[in-house]
This record gives structure tokens, C-alpha cells and sequence, in this order.
């Protein structure tokens, strides 16, 4: 296994060297808005639930702007900052990347385990396993991706997991599990950006296909349960609503060509 081992260790090359690209300056505008949210963050004491943690930024779901926030705080823990200090940009930005990096190695992860599965071997082929790391390993647009701290990352590895865990209840007697994970994935999808919606149709067609007999309790399942985990982690989506639905409509307004952003 050397030439596995080499595969790997330049996967984790290709994604951990280099984060601190472009810094301190504002390069990608989208890592822009979402580390501006994120410094917003803060739930002083008296503030109301509509308040409280509300970044005022609706393009993007809470997920990652949360766990960034949390692995800011964390490291302000370890070094003895004041927890109540102010989160610089530079700190917000590195949280997301860490974040988009941690994804693409999740991906990696998911990305094995379908080839896995399509092979229909008991144990993994290590000629199939290598080739995998490999052409991820040196992807441009996974690397790209795994260094901005935005989505697209995150929303790569949910994805690779949502079609890992589909295919797992297309192929299991007793699919209950896989189809609480895919609705976990589906959730926080949903809970990074609400145009995830998109993935769902997937997990439908696998429960349709599958072998379980009591597919509209297993439909039932992944709706209900979609909905809990993308409510919990991006509450505001609910709490304010109208924020949330003014963002939207401003997003759609957008890609129709109907509201001009840029003169």
C-alpha cells in the first residue's frame, strides 16, 4: 500500500497547504459576505430570539456560518483570547476555509465508499481505492473549492453522502439507518443552502426502488426528519421568516434577470 499512502499524503497536500491565500484581503466576494455574517454573529444578553445569532444574510443557511463561528471561539479558547472578543476577518475567513477543507476530505471519504458499493466487492479494491484518491486528489475544482471558504465544498461532500446513503437504501432489506443518515445529509444540505432542495428527489427515487416494503413510512421518515435537522441548524430560516423570504426573493430576482446588481 506505499503507492496509497503517497496518494494520500498528496491529497492532503493539495488541500492543506496554502489556506491563507489572498489574506487579508477580501479576494472572493462570496467568503466576503459569508465572513462579514459570521463576525456579526452575537447574542448579547436581553436580545430577543429574532436577534440572537441572526447574521442578517440569507444567501447562505446558518450551518456553516455557525460551526465557523464555534471554530473561532474554540480557538480563541486555546489562546487565551477573551471569549467575548470581536472575531477579526482574518479569523472568520480561516474558519470557513478550515471548514470547506474538512469537507473535501469528507467527500473523499463518501467518494470511496460509492465506488465500494458500485463494485459489489465485500472488501475495497485498493487499484479502485488508489485511482479514486487520485483523480480527487488532483481535481482543479475540488481543490479550488476545499481553499474558499464557501459552499460549494460543503455541499460537494453532502451530496457524495446523500448518493453513498441512497445507494445503501436501494440495496438493504432494513433500510432504516440509511435513510436516517441521507436525511441527516439532506438536512444539513438543506441548512447550507436552501437550493439543496435539489438533492432530495434522489433519496425519493432510492426509497421507491428499494427493497423495504413500507417505502411510504420510510418516505415519511426522510421528509420529517429533512425538516428537523434543516430547521435546527438554520433556525433563522424560520425565526425570521420575512428576512429569510426577502433574501429569496431577492436571490430568484437575480438569476431571472429581473433585478440588476451590478449597473
Amino acid at each position: 500500500m506505499p503507492c496509497f499512502a503517497y496518494f494520500l499524503h498528496c491529497f492532503f497536500y493539495t488541500r492543506f497547504v496554502g489556506l491563507d491565500w489572498g489574506l487579508p484581503y477580501p479576494m472572493h466576494p462570496d467568503e466576503r459576505n459569508m465572513a462579514s455574517a459570521l463576525q456579526s454573529l452575537e447574542c448579547p444578553t436581553g436580545s430577543s430570539i429574532k436577534d440572537c445569532f441572526n447574521p442578517g444574510f440569507f444567501a447562505y443557511g446558518q450551518l456553516p456560518l455557525y460551526v465557523g463561528f464555534a471554530l473561532v471561539k474554540l480557538w480563541q479558547l486555546v489562546t487565551n483570547i477573551p471569549l467575548h472578543a470581536s472575531i477579526g476577518f482574518v479569523e472568520a475567513t480561516m474558519a470557513l476555509r478550515i471548514i470547506s477543507v474538512c469537507a473535501s476530505t469528507l467527500a473523499l471519504y463518501f467518494v470511496v465508499g460509492i465506488v465500494h458499493r458500485l463494485s459489489n466487492k465485500k472488501k475495497l479494491d485498493s487499484t479502485a481505492t488508489a485511482i479514486t484518491v487520485l483523480l480527487w486528489t488532483y481535481a482543479p475544482y475540488a481543490i479550488q473549492f476545499a481553499h474558499f471558504g464557501t459552499t460549494e465544498s460543503l455541499l460537494m461532500a453532502l451530496y457524495a453522502g446523500i448518493v453513498l446513503y441512497s445507494i445503501d437504501i436501494v440495496h438493504t432489506h432494513h433500510s432504516n439507518r440509511a435513510v436516517l443518515i441521507a436525511a441527516l445529509l439532506a438536512g444539513c444540505a438543506v441548512a447550507t443552502k436552501i437550493s439543496s432542495l435539489l438533492f432530495l428527489p434522489l433519496p425519493f427515487m432510492a426509497i421507491l426502488a428499494s427493497k423495504d416494503r413500507a417505502k411510504l413510512v420510510s418516505f415519511a421518515t426522510f421528509i420529517v426528519f429533512t425538516g428537523i435537522f434543516a430547521a435546527l441548524l438554520s433556525p433563522h430560516n424560520i425565526i425570521s421568516y420575512q428576512q429569510f423570504l426577502s433574501a429569496m426573493r431577492y436571490e430568484v430576482g437575480i438569476g431571472q434577470g429581473t433585478v440588476v446588481a451590478f449597473l
